[in-house]
């Protein structure tokens, strides 16, 4: 995984490479059409702290390499796409994160041209022995048991929670990664 924006200095510059089992790969990197290598180096084993989860993955650093251009890297075989190293960081990637993606992936409000208000009642404290209909997949058109813990909530409260984003495109608002987005966005 590689950035493709321009990432400016002192930032350090890597990528994350998923190979099978060692040896461990080496990457080089080439300027523009011209595909002069000007950069060789060997891909390291990611840390111990993930083992259990990234048991394959490779990083190869190349932060010591600041000449101003664009370039790609090619590891065994592949290559990324093209991405710039200057002096100044280049915003525009970003800008069309924040001007298309985070409007229209905004929640409890009309977004015209992409969706309707939608969200906006949907953290009342059930019931004890409430049933939720199940209006898809496997149990078509059945009511199931809300499994919850005890209310923290009156029971049947309207808990007002409307606004934020949607999560991954999948159109869900999950309190687990909003909460992480604020702390890293603060």
């Amino acid at each position: 995984m590689l950035q493709s924006s321009s990432w400016p200095w002192p930032w350090a510059l890597s990528c994350t490479l998923p190979r099978p089992s060692p040896p461990p790969p080496s990457g080089r990197r080439s300027r523009g059409a011209s595909e002069a290598v000007v950069w060789e180096g060997t891909a390291t084993l990611w840390g111990d702290r993930w083992r259990p989860y990234f048991r394959t993955y490779y990083t190869l650093d190349f932060s010591q390499f600041r000449t101003p251009g664009r370039y790609r890297l090619r590891c065994q075989g592949v290559d990324s796409y093209p991405f710039a190293i200057a002096e100044t960081f280049e915003p525009e990637p970003w800008h069309l994160a924040a001007d298309i993606y985070f409007p229209v992936a905004m929640c409890g409000i009309k977004v015209p041209a992409w969706h309707d208000a939608c969200h906006t009642g949907d953290a009342r404290q059930a019931e004890e022995g409430e049933t939720v209909w199940h209006g898809g997949g496997p149990g078509y058109g059945v009511e199931y048991p809300i499994l919850q813990q005890s209310p923290v909530f009156t029971p049947g409260l309207v808990i007002d929670t409307v606004g934020g984003w949607h999560d991954a495109g999948d159109y869900n608002k999950y309190m687990g990664s909003t909460p992480w987005v604020l702390v890293t966005l603060g």
